[in-house]
């Protein structure tokens, strides 16, 4: 699926469904939600305009989560190896 959009005079055009990468939408879901040839809102980015998607995140929670996730195999690699240290010992 691609869409064209229109800012300040200049054509885009762009595929992206969700501005993280994170959403992977079948592409019966992207039909039903965006039915070919309809007019809809897409969100792009100020500073670079080629760079759009039709939903735009509304909250941080993704990002959070895996923020979150890394710190944790990062904490859990650091006490294996203390622990692999300290039994070498």
């Amino acid at each position: 699926m691609v869409f064209e959009y229109t800012v300040n005079g200049h054509t885009y055009q762009s595929s992206s469904t969700d501005p993280s990468g994170f959403v992977s939408r079948s592409a019966d879901d992207v039909v039903q939600t965006w039915p070919l040839g309809a007019r809809v809102q897409a969100w792009y980015d100020p500073e670079n305009p080629s760079v759009a998607a039709l939903t735009r995140d509304k909250s941080a929670t993704r990002f959070l989560f895996i923020g979150i996730s890394a710190l944790m195999a990062m904490l859990g690699a650091v006490f294996a190896l203390v622990s692999l240290k300290l039994a070498l010992r």
